[in-house]
């Protein structure tokens, strides 16, 4: 089948990987999206857009699919499907884009991402954690992901408990 080809020729070898894959139409199976997640958490891989958006995805492969985006620093547009997601997948997508487990956390979402599918019921967090990642310095999207996560609303001391001294220095220098 064509695209178990696809993958073999690219999971060695994902830097020469098409900047934009159109898969919509496709009869691609569990298996098949499981491998190109595999594919897409490989930090030389040079996938930029994956269009997918004509095929009718269920939760746990949406989930898989998201969570192959954690340290993807590269795909910047993801076309998908995502009708009648549950809140828990839509959980998962807001805190793939700001992780407000910690500072650290929220510094290494992801900030490349700018386009999760089409959907009619798109929390506001998450369009406005898109919309921030598209401003073109990812270090000035961490940090204001980070001040408005940890700092904004209701200044919080938590964050800061048993932190070392330098690395605490060095969060006060970077806001």
């Amino acid at each position: 089948d064509g695209l178990r080809a696809f993958l073999e020729v690219f999971s060695p070898k994902p830097n020469v990987m098409p900047k934009i894959l159109n898969l919509s139409n496709n009869n691609a199976d569990v298996e098949w999206y499981i491998a190109l997640s595999e594919l897409m958490q490989n930090e030389h891989c040079s996938l930029e857009g994956l269009h997918i958006n004509d095929l009718q995805l269920d939760d746990d492969l949406v989930s898989h699919i998201v969570t192959s985006l954690k340290n993807n620093e590269r795909l910047t547009n993801l076309d998908i499907a995502i009708k009648n997601t549950s809140d828990s997948v839509w959980d998962q997508i807001s805190q793939l884009l700001c992780d407000k487990t910690s500072i650290a956390a929220t510094y290494a979402s992801n900030h490349t991402l700018l386009k999760f599918g089409e959907s009619e019921n798109e929390p506001f967090e998450v369009e406005t954690y898109l919309t921030m990642n598209e401003h073109p310095s990812k270090l000035s999207v961490a940090r204001i992901k980070v001040i408005n996560s940890h700092f904004a609303y209701n200044f919080r001391l938590e964050p800061f408990r048993g932190m070392k001294p330098a690395l605490l220095a060095g969060v006060w220098e970077f806001c």
